[in-house]
């Protein structure tokens, strides 16, 4: 699994699937994972990340924990 946390303010774009792609080619190379995003700072999304995201055949899934 990924585990990220992301900085206060920052605006997700699809150019942070690079280093998402780069991650998953160096450490999970054709096994599958999930995606875990730990939101306890505020900031932004793209939509448009998850069409990219969505491409990474093997991540097999995604979830966002808050405090809400």
């Amino acid at each position: 699994m990924i585990i990220t946390i992301m900085h206060e303010g920052v605006n997700v774009s699809p150019d942070y699937n690079d280093a998402l792609l780069q991650v998953a080619e160096t450490y999970f190379k054709n096994k599958p994972f999930v995606y875990i995003t730990h939101r306890i700072n505020s900031y932004s999304v793209d939509p448009k990340i998850y069409h990219e995201t969505s491409k990474i055949k093997n991540l097999k899934g995604f979830a966002v924990v808050s405090s809400d």
